[in-house]
């Protein structure tokens, strides 16, 4: 009956010291009253993460008990406004401009392109940042250089926007593990969820869709009830052509990449919530 942030030192003494399978379902956080209600104020994000730690230790079964959810996934992955940051003026091969070639007109989302230089891309105004929108933007994906995506982060939760997907590298993977902790950090400092870095983030039709892969490399999937989520985005769109040869049908597809927030179980409790 309390959250996982209280339980870490009687977990880990169990783990070392009990010969038995060993279940942990908290609570997302002590609960508040509010208006008379009991409310769980702990976000899925970093519920999600305390539990993932427990499974290191040696938990063999984690869930959630009152109070969790796995709404934190929601607009990422049915977001109605996009921010896509990184759109290049002389590059068309940049990843952020692929992206937004296979969402304009192609999702339902309203397409905002980000570039501080502004001016004008294919039509569409480029921001130079979020203030100058004016607007509500539900996910920011970010295409841009590693070192600079900690400012950007914040820039995204200062003009409220709901969650990001970092394309970029540049991270653990790459040996900068204090880079990765640090927007790991503004995260869950912030509640504010991320998918990646370094991955290929969302395929969510008619949603969104952030695979940046040639179009010779990636084929349509059919509509299906089947959720995929991978560390490896080369795998995964591997995986999803081998669905389409075998005529089985996806729902969505998730890159978590580093998974510096984000990764499989939240994964999980999403598309166990699913109704697609």
């Amino acid at each position: 009956s309390t959250g996982p942030e209280h339980m870490a030192a009687p977990v880990k003494y169990l783990v070392e010291h009990s010969t038995r399978p060993l279940s942990v379902l908290p609570n997302a956080g002590l609960p508040i009253n509010v208006d008379g209600e009991a409310v769980y104020p702990m976000l899925p994000d970093p519920f999600a993460h305390i539990l993932g730690e427990f499974v290191d230790w040696g938990v063999n079964v984690v869930g959630g008990c009152c109070g969790t959810t796995p709404e934190h996934l929601k607009k990422l992955i049915e977001p109605k406004s996009m921010a896509i940051y990184g759109i290049s003026k002389s590059n068309p091969e940049h990843p952020a401009n692929i992206i937004f070639n296979k969402n304009r007109n192609h999702t339902t989302a309203r397409i905002y392109c980000i570039n501080p230089a502004g001016g004008e891309f294919r039509g569409e105004k480029l921001y130079r940042n979020l203030k100058e929108i004016g607007e509500h933007v539900d996910v920011a994906v970010l295409a841009i250089r590693s070192e600079i995506i900690p400012a950007a982060l914040l820039e995204c939760i200062e003009a409220g926007v709901s969650g990001a997907i970092i394309i970029s590298g540049g991270f653990s993977e790459a040996g900068r593990f204090d880079l990765q902790e640090q927007i790991r950090s503004i995260a869950l400092e912030h509640n504010f969820p991320i998918i990646g870095p370094n991955g290929v983030g969302v395929f969510s039709m008619p949603f969104i869709n952030t695979f940046f892969f040639p179009d010779e490399r990636f084929v349509k999937p059919l509509e299906g009830n089947i959720g995929l989520a991978s560390q490896s985005g080369g795998i995964l769109v591997d995986l999803m052509i081998r669905f389409t040869q075998e005529q089985i049908g996806l729902s969505r597809a998730l890159s978590i990449g580093n998974k510096a927030v984000i990764d499989e179980i939240d994964a999980l409790h999403f598309f166990n919530s699913d109704p697609r």
